[in-house]
Parts: C-alpha cells; structure tokens; sequence
C-alpha cells in the first residue's frame, strides 16, 4: 500500500510546554532551525489535497488518499519545477476549471501566484522548521506563522504506519487530533478558519 511517494502521517499542533518540548528534543536529534515560506492555495471543494509552492518556487500536490485512524495517508502527485508540463497541467486545470488559460501550463512562480490566485485562497506559511531523518522516521517540529498568527505544529512521516504510532505512544499524543496544513489554515481555532 506504500510507496516511495506514498507516506502515514501525523500532524498535531499542540500547546508546546516546556516539558513537552524537552521530551521532543531530547528524544530526537533535530537538525538546526531552517527556514522557508510556502504559499498555500486551498481549494474548497477538496480538503484531501495540498496544493503549495514550496519556498516560492517549486509546485507540489499531495493528496490524501485514505486513513488508517489516527494516520493519514498522504500521496506525493507533483513535485515540479517550472514551467509545468502539459500533463501536470492538466491535473491542476481539474482542480480548478475556472483558472484563466487552464490548458496553459504554468510558466513561473509570479504566473502561479496570478492565476491561482484569482481562483483559490491565498495563504503564505512562514515555517521555522527542526527535522530529524533517521530509521525511515522523519519527526517535524516547526513554527507556522500565517497572517501574523504563529502555532507550533508536530509531525511524523514514515511508510510505516507502526513507526508512527509507536512515536504517538513514546510523547502520549495518541488521543491528539491529526490536522494537515490545509486542515489547520481552515481551523478557527488555529489560523482563523476563514479562507477568502
């Protein structure tokens, strides 16, 4: 069921007291801080997809094709640079038939921004991201920041499905809700919930 594209899931966005990050830290080796902003582009009527550019400049499309509770099961569908061929534009142009010049391929970021952006919500993430790689596990604890609100969220990927709950186990996050970036920029709790 798993492939290299083909990843479980966990993304929580807990209070991040000190114990708690003392636990995250000392149980993982996380690389120094990095940073990026991705841009978001949610589309409404398919809260299974991310649609981002990644640091500005690459296009990526993840859907999330099925769930295995408390995980999500994510599927890399583009990880393109510009300009997007024929065939990745095609893809995109059924996600949003509305786009201006549909069957034209995206030419650069600037061109992404114009035209998704008549169609789509707009959502810059400021990301200041500590990752760890090992055994096939990669742990995630970043500060989100989208439109001046700032939230940490912490994340496991892995193609197993028992690594991760392992992980939930070891830091008690087992009974802690599990919401993807486009989840979260929709949660009022979180980024405001509204996407205009």
């Amino acid at each position: 069921m798993t492939s290299e594209t083909t990843r479980f899931e966990f993304r929580c966005w807990p209070e991040l007291t000190s114990a708690l990050r003392r636990d995250i830290e000392t149980r993982y080796n996380l690389a120094p801080a990095n940073r990026r902003t991705d841009i978001y582009f949610p589309a409404a009527h398919r809260d299974d997809l991310l649609i981002k550019l990644r640091s500005g400049s690459r296009f990526d499309i993840k859907a999330c094709i099925g769930w295995q509770a408390p995980l999500e099961i994510w599927q890399v569908q583009m990880a393109s640079d510009f300009p997007l061929t024929p065939d990745e534009q095609a893809m995109l142009a059924v996600i949003f038939p509305d786009m201006d010049c549909a069957d034209e391929p995206l030419a650069n970021p600037a061109d992404a921004l114009r035209r998704l952006g008549a169609v789509a919500p707009v959502r810059a993430v400021e990301k200041v991201r500590r990752l760890s790689d090992a055994g096939g596990l990669r742990a995630e604890l970043t500060e989100a920041t989208c439109a001046g609100i700032a939230q940490w969220t912490l994340a496991f990927e892995s193609a197993s499905d028992t690594q991760v709950m392992d992980e939930l186990a070891a830091l008690s996050l087992g009974l802690s809700r599990n919401l993807s970036y486009g989840a979260a920029l929709r949660h009022p709790a979180l980024f405001g919930g509204a996407l205009a």
